[in-house]
């Protein structure tokens, strides 16, 4: 929660804006005890994607949003992890096949 404090405040005093710190803070609380109930991983305020966006001329919550949204495709669809199911699912099988084989024999 720091890093994501540290950066907040880094960005709105470079762009003049006012900083609800105890806001921001609250909006973090919640989206990490949201994480924790479904298993997720911790959010943070993330200063390597802040400057990424900021230095291809981003300065929106759209721009930070799209993002995300493209991050999180590549994840889904570029890195196998649509590949998932199938290995659980053949790791399932092959213990069906295993304990059909037991009982044969």
């Amino acid at each position: 929660m720091a890093q994501s404090s540290v950066t907040a405040r880094a960005y709105a005093a470079k762009h003049h804006q006012v900083l609800d710190e105890n806001r921001d803070l609250v909006g973090i609380s919640a989206a990490n005890a949201a994480a924790a109930l479904s298993g997720t991983f911790v959010v943070n305020g993330s200063p390597t994607q802040t400057a990424m966006v900021e230095t291809s001329g981003g300065s929106s919550q759209l721009a930070h949003l799209s993002t995300a949204l493209v991050v999180a495709l590549v994840l889904l669809f570029l890195t196998g992890a649509d590949k998932i199911e199938t290995s659980t699912s053949s790791l399932h099988n092959h213990q069906r096949v295993g304990k059909s084989l037991q009982r044969e024999r």
